[in-house]
């Protein structure tokens, strides 16, 4: 139960210094989530370039060992090549790779000269590309294209006579990219599984390292929440060397702010008190010497009232930029307390739970409860029940005050609302009348009333209604705004 009183409370004042501008846009992203993207979005590029480099470097030294490997073969058959005057090739060895015994093996090698092409037994009833020309002493290797699946080493060489003739063959040596493609498939896998791995736990140690960079923000953030409301007074923590300038200005502002409201409301206090105690002199006065004059008491009600609401008015520029937990069962009981000796014959029963929260100035809801209490038992026949919970939706929390009196009439609501102005059935509350037998705790040295109430709730962004109550007179609800 988050009632946003601190946010209520300084709502107006917060609109005046700086109009909400925030309606209709979209939620800005956390610096957490901001990093954490950033850091992720550069990680990503990271291992997309470490595991393109990998792959391209495992693919070309996959490419060098089958250079080198068919290069072997090579100089293995032609260890047992016999070449004539003719130009005829004929392989007197034995091959020591049974894959080149075997037909459709994958691994072939072809001889030309000019009249005559030996190929492995490997090759049989495969179709193979032809051996290029290619000059003696030349070598060539190709890597497998789109329409020729082969890896291929050809080389030129110069077979040489008895009779010292010389003989151009080329030899070339040819495997199917099958096997190595296999390869290199199983290590992208394997290198996308490593690197994958590696990239969820670099991200989370990135997470855990920008949570351990954040935590003091959060600290701060938690010890602001807590003033608001009303846990603390000061922001209170071992915090960076970075954040201590602001968490000091902010100390200070806290400080000051309170001072400013203290001798504020002092001097109201202050204020009202000069101000009406001459007032009452000359009301009393006049009243002793019987020189009541209409015009003259018309005028001191004026002033009076002109006094209390610039009085009040001021006083609502004074309320806490942070939010009390006021446990409002207590305050009920108090009220209902004090206001017995002043009404001992009114019954006032209350339906309050002991854990229910009220967030704001202690004072508002003393002046809120009050002002309706005290109006019940003044107004009302004897008896009065005092309500107050929270709504189906936890949206709002709910005061209700009614009695089983006359009740208000609903053409005199708005005109109760206003200050001095007197219903049918009921009379302005006198000033002080309530002021030595409930304290200036109860906040209602004013005598405002009703309007009080109007005053405050319109502060809290809440509502008021009066209705008819159940008991037969007037039931008076206030609904506050809860986080």
């Amino acid at each position: 139960m988050k009632l946003c009183a601190a946010g209520a409370i300084v709502s107006h004042w917060r609109k005046s210094v700086k109009p909400d501008s925030t309606v209709g846009q979209k939620r800005p992203f956390s610096l957490r989530l901001r990093l954490l993207a950033s850091a992720g979005l550069f990680a990503l590029l990271a291992l997309v370039l470490v595991g393109y480099a990998l792959e391209r470097a495992f693919v070309q030294s996959t490419a060098e060992s089958l250079s080198q490997r068919l290069n072997v073969y090579f100089y293995h058959v032609l260890a047992n090549l016999e070449v004539d005057k003719s130009g005829q090739i004929t392989f007197n060895g034995e091959t020591n790779d049974p894959q080149l015994g075997i037909p459709g093996s994958g691994l072939y090698i072809k001889a030309a000269t000019a009249t005559d092409l030996w190929q492995s037994s490997s090759a049989m009833g495969v179709e193979l590309p032809t051996v290029p020309e290619l000059n003696p002493g030349r070598s060539e290797f190709s890597l497998p294209t789109a329409t020729q699946p082969w890896y291929q080493i050809v080389n030129g060489i110069v077979w040489e006579l008895d009779n010292n003739a010389e003989v151009q063959m080329r030899v070339m040596v040819l495997e199917h990219r099958g096997a190595a493609d296999a390869v290199i498939s199983q290590f992208r896998h394997g290198l996308f599984r490593w690197l994958g791995g590696a990239g969820i736990l670099l991200l989370l140690a990135q997470w855990l390292l920008i949570r351990w960079s954040l935590r003091p923000l959060a600290e701060i953030s938690d010890s602001v929440a807590a003033i608001e409301i009303g846990e603390a007074s000061q922001l209170e923590g071992n915090f960076p060397e970075e954040l201590q300038p602001l968490t000091e200005n902010i100390n200070l502002l806290l400080a000051s702010e309170e001072r400013n409201r203290k001798q504020y409301r002092h001097d109201l206090d202050a204020l009202a008190h000069g101000l009406k105690t001459p007032l009452a002199i000359i009301s009393l006065s006049q009243a002793e010497n019987n020189s009541v004059d209409d015009s003259v008491q018309s005028a001191l009600a004026d002033m009076q009232g002109l006094i209390s609401r610039h009085l009040e008015v001021a006083s609502l520029s004074t309320r806490r930029l942070h939010a009390q937990r006021v446990n409002i069962s207590k305050q009920v009981k108090r009220l209902r307390s004090s206001l017995k000796t002043v009404y001992p014959q009114v019954e006032i029963h209350s339906q309050v739970g002991a854990d229910l929260i009220f967030r704001g100035d202690e004072r508002d809801l003393l002046e809120l409860l009050g002002n309706l209490m005290e109006n019940a038992c003044k107004y009302g026949a004897g008896l009065v029940e005092v309500s107050a919970g929270i709504s189906a939706d936890s949206k709002n929390l709910w005061f209700e005050v009614a009695d089983n009196g006359a009740g208000i009439p609903a053409d005199q609501v708005e005109l109760i609302l206003r200050r001095g102005v007197r219903g049918e059935a009921h009379e302005s509350i006198p000033a002080d009348e309530l002021s030595d037998e409930l304290g200036d705790g109860l906040g209602m040295g004013h005598g405002l009333g009703l309007s009080i109430v109007q005053h405050l709730v319109t502060a809290y962004q809440g509502k008021l209604s009066i209705k008819t109550s159940p008991l037969g007179g007037a039931r008076i609800t206030i609904q506050l705004p809860m986080v």
